[in-house]
């Protein structure tokens, strides 16, 4: 169980330095490994209840391990979330300022011709 819980952090670390230096594939690699991570997490919190409950015999230097290694993977999971956030952030931000440049050029690439505002018209 500890070297399980020792892997998925792993697999959170490196998806958390894919997010931040690397290309949308090589990110989409990682994607796995997360999902990996999130449920070793739930299933090792279940088993350190039914540890702790029942006092299995494991001795306590090697609950003190796996709580530690559970209590870095879940702070590994919250940087990667944080993360995650500001990217999602940062690439709608610039969607929205490419989809208004975008709107305001023609086919061709010119600027729109100006629009008047209002348009009056007088007869007599």
């Amino acid at each position: 169980m500890l070297q399980r819980l020792i892997r998925a952090r792993r697999h959170v670390d490196a998806l958390r330095c894919a997010l931040q230096s690397s290309s949308p594939d090589d990110l989409e690699h990682c994607l796995p490994a997360l999902e990996e991570a999130v449920a070793c997490l739930g299933v090792v919190e279940e088993k350190l209840k039914g540890i702790a409950k029942q006092e299995l015999g494991v001795s306590t230097q090697h609950l003190e391990q796996l709580r530690q290694e559970a209590t870095a993977l879940q702070q590994s999971l919250e940087v990667a979330r944080r993360v995650l956030q500001q990217t999602s952030a940062f690439v709608n931000g610039w969607m929205d300022v490419l989809g208004m440049t975008a709107a305001s050029y023609t086919a061709t690439g010119a600027p729109p011709e100006a629009m008047p505002a209002a348009k009056i018209s007088v007869e007599g």
